[in-house]
This record gives structure tokens, sequence and C-alpha cells, in this order.
């Protein structure tokens, strides 16, 4: 294995180490323990710690403004960006 497949195969490793900490974490309800993995997941994922607590807080402040006790609800509190596969660009003239 060259080089480049050494680091693809440690990025994939840590892309699925970080999905199955998501994954599990969202299996659980909403609370502070909820909140505080999360924070520690993203931090784990090379996240600083400013921008970890940042994502954080908007997610707890939009689940209390919009008062989300489910955590399947959490998911679906944000829209995805645009998948550029499907969106129309707007034409340069």
């Amino acid at each position: 294995m060259g080089f480049f497949g050494k680091i693809i195969g440690a990025l994939k490793k840590t892309r699925d180490n970080i999905s199955s900490k998501l994954a599990a974490l969202f299996s659980r309800g909403i609370g502070d323990d909820f909140y505080d993995e999360l924070e520690e997941i993203l931090i784990s994922a090379d996240i600083s710690v400013t921008t970890a607590e940042e994502i954080v807080g908007q997610i707890r402040e939009e689940a209390r403004r919009e008062k989300l006790k489910d955590k399947d609800c959490l998911l679906y509190t944000s829209p995805s960006p645009p998948d550029p596969k499907t969106s129309s660009m707007p034409s340069s003239a």
C-alpha cells in the first residue's frame, strides 16, 4: 500500500469511528449528556473547541426553541445544503 493509500485508509477509519459514535449518540434521547457527548465527538474529530461549542450551542438553542425532546426531530431542524448534482446553479451571462 502506497503513501496515499495509507492516508485514505486512515481517513476512512476516522470517518467510520466518528460515524459510529454519532449513530450511537443519536440512538439515545436528548439531554445534557447528549450535548456533552456531541461536543466530545466533534472535538475528537479535530473540530476546534470553540467551533464545537458554537455548533452544540446552536443545536441546543434550536432544540429549546422548538421544544424538541426526541432525538429524531433534532436531525431535521436544519435544512441540508443543496446537492450540487440536483440543484440548478445560476448561469453567469
